[in-house]
């Protein structure tokens, strides 16, 4: 069904259509937009809300309803659609009129009409509990550790179903398996991040951690970490550059705990970042000191949560 036919489209009477009626009686919001996300399409759902008549709706920009960081994701988002032409799931924050935010969990895909995409149709479950309540259990600091067990215990839960999924059906088609496959490997590289700093905090409580300082290229360290970064970042199709100068004075550090601590910073960028997205480290030497950046095109970090990045375990 061609863009144009489909905004020309009456909606359905209840029960006219098998497939309407599941749309129509959907507990879960459902619509179909444009490229450029002009809502062409919604269901009662979706309409309630937005608290909002479907003939009000219908013609608007979906990043009318999102906060400003969030309309700015979606419109990176609805591009990767239309170039991958694969689904993508996010979270999007949804502006009420009354001011209430609402979170919802949200899977887009192209409808692709002669070689082109033609819409772009989403589905999304409300989420807005359960982040109030993993919001509630970070600011807890004596729950934080019990929340990074909740974390793995997820990640487990992820790769063990999908690996159910694969190895119970045989009829799952090339970009399915392509899909799960890789869903399956980022939840693995997630569990190592979050295990390696498990062990890391330990040896520094335990006084286990040896630092031992060394003459080093610093050039050198952020190009081994973007080498071991690499791997993770052609899955998800993440240019990863550095501005790093040919002549950087020689520095006594400790090389190993320096490395890591690029590598897990890049590693949290391209993890953060859209398909086809763009980590780019630079670095800056001074008089007194040298500067390292590591800049990605993710939503970043809201900003009642800065004052507390540093915690343990946060």
């Amino acid at each position: 069904m061609g863009l144009e036919r489909l905004q020309d489209k009456i909606h359905f009477p209840l029960g006219d259509s098998p497939w309407q009626q599941v749309v129509e009686t959907f507990p879960d919001i459902a619509y179909i937009m444009s490229p450029d996300g002009v809502i062409v399409e919604a269901n009662p759902r979706m309409c309630n809300m937005l608290q909002l008549p479907r003939e009000k709706l219908l013609g608007s920009n979906i990043a009318d309803y999102l906060t400003v960081e969030q309309g700015e994701t979606v419109k990176r988002t609805l591009k990767e659609i239309c170039r991958q032409r694969l689904p993508e799931r996010s979270t999007q924050s949804y502006k009420l009129t009354t001011n209430d935010i609402r979170i919802y969990e949200v899977i887009e895909s192209p409808l692709i009409e002669g070689g082109q995409v033609q819409a772009i149709s989403g589905i999304g479950r409300e989420i807005t509990q359960e982040a109030a309540l993993e919001h509630k259990l970070w600011d807890l600091a004596d729950n934080r550790r019990g929340a990074v067990d909740f974390t793995l215990r997820t990640s487990l839960g992820l790769v063990k179903g999908y690996v159910y999924t694969l190895r119970r059906y045989g009829d799952l088609n090339e970009e399915q398996r392509t899909r799960y496959i890789q869903i399956i490997e980022e939840e693995i590289d997630s569990l190592s991040r979050t295990v390696e700093n498990i062990l890391d905090m330990r040896r520094l409580e335990n006084a286990e951690f040896e630092i031992e300082r060394d003459i080093i290229d610093l050039g050198e360290c952020m190009r081994l970490a973007i080498r071991q970064c690499e791997s993770d970042a052609s899955r998800r199709s993440v240019e990863i550059s550095a501005d790093i100068p040919d002549h950087l004075d020689p520095m006594y550090i400790p090389k190993d705990a320096v490395c890591r601590v690029l590598t897990n910073l890049i590693q949290n960028s391209v993890h953060h970042s859209l398909q086809g997205g763009h980590v780019q480290m630079a670095v800056r030497s001074t008089e007194t000191y040298v500067e390292i950046r590591v800049k990605d095109e993710g939503v970043g970090i809201p900003e009642g949560d800065l004052p507390f990045i540093f915690d343990k375990y946060f």
